[in-house]
């Protein structure tokens, strides 16, 4: 399990509620290895966080696949508070087989082919694997 701070999550100490065992995400775009999967991403510094982060995604793992995990309100259409801006050919540009957002309250797809969008609240996405290429459904 990995735990991806979003702009919510700056203001509360959570020292001691993560559980053990559960990956933490830096502030830097990293790449956690899990399960075979290449999991890239970034945590939110602080609400509001102005930084371009996807530009320096690390380049995707060969023969794994590759899921981009970030905090984003990517172009600022669908949110009022900008956090972690990007566009949609910059999420592209990675080479990913898929991206799952945070940040935006509502399940919205930006992208099928390769799959880009927000999971929402109260809802979930199953990523699941053929070899490097990624497939994201609902649950």
């Amino acid at each position: 399990m990995v735990f991806i701070a979003g702009n919510h999550d700056v203001h509360h100490d959570l020292t001691g509620i993560i559980p053990c065992g559960v990956i933490v995400a830096r502030q830097e775009p990293q790449t956690i290895r899990a399960g075979g999967w290449a999991l890239h991403t970034a945590a939110v510094e602080v609400d509001r966080d102005p930084r371009r982060l996807v530009p320096e995604f690390p380049a995707p793992v060969e023969e794994a696949p590759n899921l981009g995990l970030l905090h984003t309100s990517v172009t600022g259409e669908y949110s009022n508070n900008s956090c972690l801006p990007c566009t949609r050919d910059e999420l592209a540009a990675c080479g990913y087989g898929a991206w799952l957002l945070g940040h935006v309250h509502k399940r919205i797809t930006l992208s099928d082919a390769p799959f880009a969008g927000w999971v929402g609240m109260d809802r979930s996405y199953l990523a699941t694997a053929d070899g490097e290429k990624v497939r994201v459904a609902d649950l």
